[in-house]
């Protein structure tokens, strides 16, 4: 909320006055070429849901998020930006979505989704795979990540209360996938102890 991007050289300390207070100041992320082709003027993110269930931590869907052209962060979630689902392989799905439903094949340039894989999904996941054995008492976990110029991850945040499950249903279908009907069942057999 109230990204701006300042230059460090011409920066003035009455930008810290807009936020008075709670503020993080960081250095640009330089994204590898492959996200910045989606739109090159924002930050665009893989948004991954993980679950920790079983005592194994399971990836339960991931989007890729773009910015409009202009903004700096990923502004999906404003319906100026777009989402594309991510297959466990990195791959993208064929369609992307904006959270009006509208539906979208291919980047601003023309390269189709489906083309595309990827190449800091696979890394990605077993960041979130080793972090969230360390919040294992946090059932679900969302997190955000870019990808540097040299391909690696950068962790943006992690959030810990309820994630936003409709764009990533929207995308990839259910939210718990193959794993449904095992945690509903897990879920029926917790609520016949508790009776």
């Amino acid at each position: 909320m109230g990204v701006r991007l300042v230059n460090a050289g011409g920066f003035n300390t009455a930008i810290l006055d807009v936020y008075k207070k709670d503020y993080i100041i960081q250095k640009c992320i330089a994204q590898h070429p492959q996200y910045k082709e989606f739109n090159p003027s924002s930050v665009n993110t893989e948004k991954i849901i993980s679950m920790f269930f079983n005592g194994e931590v399971h990836i339960l869907t991931s989007i890729l998020r773009v910015g409009a052209p202009g903004s700096h962060t990923d502004t999906a979630s404003t319906g100026k930006g777009y989402t594309v689902g991510i297959g466990l392989n990195g791959q993208l799905n064929k369609e992307g979505y904006n959270i009006y439903g509208e539906r979208r094949t291919s980047t601003a340039s023309g390269r189709m989704f489906e083309d595309v894989v990827l190449c800091g999904h696979d890394e990605i996941c077993n960041q979130i795979k080793k972090a969230h054995k360390m919040l294992s008492r946090f059932g679900i976990i969302s997190w955000d990540f870019a990808v540097d110029e040299n391909c690696e991850p950068i962790l943006i945040e992690y959030n810990l209360n309820y994630p936003d499950v409709m764009i990533y249903q929207m995308n990839n279908g259910p939210l718990f996938g193959d794993l449904t009907q095992t945690i509903l069942e897990d879920v029926r057999e917790k609520l016949k102890k508790e009776r």
